[in-house]
């Protein structure tokens, strides 16, 4: 759905002229709670290597809006929002 969706969502976005599209990845798209990260702080251009089912379509979701951004031009836009809790929550 995370991939099949959005691909949908941009071909749409792209044939009503669309000119921003913004993606609600996450975290886990970097696998970051599968294994350390490669360096800190993570930035992000760090690489991806996820292995559970749900990062890897938040992964190849974000490849594939880097790969409609440079075919089309539209600017995708890929935010990774961090939870953050405490314990009046």
């Amino acid at each position: 759905i995370n991939f099949g969706g959005t691909a949908n969502a941009l071909v749409v976005a792209e044939q009503e002229g669309i000119g921003r599209f913004v993606f609600l990845s996450s975290g886990k798209s970097l696998g970051m709670l599968e294994r350390d990260p490669d360096y800190l702080p993570v930035v992000d251009a760090h690489r991806g290597l996820p292995t559970r089912p749900y990062g890897l379509s938040k992964w190849l979701t974000e490849e594939m809006c880097a790969a409609f951004t440079a075919r089309t031009g539209m600017t995708t836009i890929c935010l990774r929002p961090v939870a953050v809790f405490d314990d009046a929550g």
